[in-house]
């Protein structure tokens, strides 16, 4: 489990952003993304992840023509659902239905032509894939082919012979009124003739014409096809009807097709779900430079230069360079010391982040990682001032703790950036020995960073390498400050007080010299 806001002080919710999920399932999948538990189930993700990103680097245009089918992949669960209710689908659905099913037949080709893994690939519904697909054309568009039914076929000719029977009933009407009035009949079948012109009462008493508008200078006619155009007119909209109703009857029996073979739609959207989330970290693992994770038994983590994923990419955009971190957790404490701007709360985030994206089946930024697999994670990194239940830094911190506190009889990763600072130093010195001490108790690891001074014998020590200046520099810029900064870690033995370079880094940056020589005097 992932306590309280641990998901996103890690980072592992831009982590998450970096995927360019495209189909609705995938979709549904991300927002649901589990830890694993199982070693062997974890262990063939990575399998899946290891072949896809072979078959990315080695097949580019295979996998943009995955990518491409993909992003025309829509929903179809709702009109499945329908069908199941007994619904008749509408032609709009069985279109998408049918698009569904040619982009899955596509990608399950690039998938056999390619040798994918059994479990990757995708499957066909060939049966309702087919009944879509009647005529055989191979097209996206759907149309109630004649095939379905012979009754349609044979409505359908009805029709087309009335309408030509009509048209020329039509056609031969236009002759007559053409050479009778010497007038051109327009496409709209209507024709002007002037009221000077000497057969305008004719006109206006002839039944095969009908007045539409008078003017004072003119009159408009439309031609009437009289007793046998309106017999056939009204026969083609019998014949119509009884088409939409036999449409509606070919409607009915394919989406009760459909709704026979719900159960595999499901399981293919789940699939194709699964799929797609599988390619997108194969694509960030290559994107990201990153390795499989080995999973072990021991309570333990060591990360072989380390990149988080979203300090490196901000650094990038101002030109900067990421310090890759490596560390050796095993169960119990561990704190990690450092001035400010030293690094100790990415250090943190970082060993949460990769373990997390571990556990989740990502590959991992790094070099190297080993880690076990947790029951909870648990990170507190930031300010935690709550604005909303009026709870000060500490307080926050404490009540957020003690969430991970409940689980102490589970193996989980603690992380915790400078618990207590919000306090007196006494006494959170008291506290931080503490909890130090608690951990060291518990099957979990437990990682904390601090400003204090004497609490390293309760817990392994990390300092974080920090300033490397040439004794003979005097000043420095703020912007400057980072190229000057080490921020890897190297691990401490014995007592060892908290470097002070907070001194330093003011004279550098050209504080007054007076207030510093007394800060040092008050330090000695």
């Amino acid at each position: 489990m992932i306590l309280n806001n641990t998901f996103k002080n890690v980072g592992m919710d831009y982590c998450l952003s970096l995927l360019d999920i495209k189909t609705p399932y995938a979709r549904e999948k991300l927002n649901n993304l589990k830890l694993f538990k199982d070693v062997e189930e974890l262990n063939r993700q990575y399998d899946y992840i290891e072949f896809l990103i072979s078959f990315i680097k080695n097949n580019s245009s295979h996998y943009n023509n995955i990518l491409s089918l993909l992003e025309c992949t829509k929903e179809i669960r709702t009109s499945i659902k329908r069908a199941q209710a007994g619904a008749v689908l509408e032609v709009s659905e069985l279109f998408e239905i049918k698009n569904f099913l040619i982009n899955i037949r596509e990608i399950y080709k690039i998938q056999v032509d390619n040798n994918f893994l059994e479990d990757l690939k995708l499957f066909r519904i060939k049966d309702i894939e087919d009944l879509l697909d009647i005529e055989g054309q191979n097209s996206r568009s759907f149309y109630i082919y004649d095939s379905y039914s012979e009754k349609l076929k044979k409505i359908r000719f009805e029709i087309k012979e009335c309408k030509q029977k009509l048209n020329r009933l039509r056609q031969e009407k236009i002759r007559y009124i053409e050479n009778k009035y010497a007038v051109k009949v327009k496409q709209n079948n209507e024709l002007v003739i002037s009221k000077e012109d000497k057969l305008i009462d004719e006109a206006l008493k002839d039944q095969n014409l009908k007045k539409v508008l008078s003017t004072p200078y003119y009159v408009i006619f439309s031609i009437e096809l009289r007793d046998e155009g309106e017999r056939i007119e009204q026969y083609i909209q019998t014949l119509i009807s009884e088409e939409e109703r036999e449409e509606y009857s070919i409607r009915q029996y394919i989406s009760e097709r459909i709704k026979d073979r719900a159960e595999d739609f499901y399981k293919l959207t789940n699939l194709v779900g699964e799929f797609e989330i599988l390619l997108e970290k194969a694509s960030l693992a290559i994107k990201t430079s990153s390795v499989r994770p080995v999973i072990v038994e021991d309570t333990e983590v060591n990360i072989l230069n380390g990149r988080h994923i979203k300090v490196e990419h901000e650094l990038l955009k101002k030109g900067l360079k990421y310090t890759p971190i490596s560390i050796n957790l095993k169960k119990g404490s561990t704190v990690i010391t450092g001035v400010n701007m030293g690094g100790k709360t990415v250090s943190l985030k970082l060993i949460g982040l990769l373990c997390m994206m571990a556990q989740m089946g990502f590959f991992v930024p790094c070099e190297e990682l080993k880690t076990c697999l947790f029951d909870y994670y648990f990170c507190e990194a930031g300010d935690m001032q709550s604005l909303d239940t009026g709870l000060s830094t500490f307080g926050a911190e404490i009540v957020a703790l003690n969430e991970a506190v409940k689980y102490k009889d589970l193996r989980g990763l603690v992380l915790i950036d400078e618990i207590a600072r919000g306090t007196n130093p006494k006494e959170g010195r008291a506290i931080l020995k503490a909890i130090l001490s608690y951990f060291n108790k518990t099957k979990s690891i437990a990682v904390v960073t601090t400003h204090f001074d004497g609490v390293d014998d309760e817990a392994r020590h990390y300092e974080v390498v920090g300033l490397k200046i040439n004794s003979s520099l005097e000043s420095i810029s703020l912007k400057e400050l980072n190229l000057y900064m080490d921020y890897s870690l190297r691990e401490v033995y014995g007592k060892y007080e908290v470097p002070k370079d907070a001194i330093k880094v003011a004279r550098l940056l050209g504080f007054d010299s007076d207030i510093l020589n007394l800060a040092e005097k008050y330090l000695d």
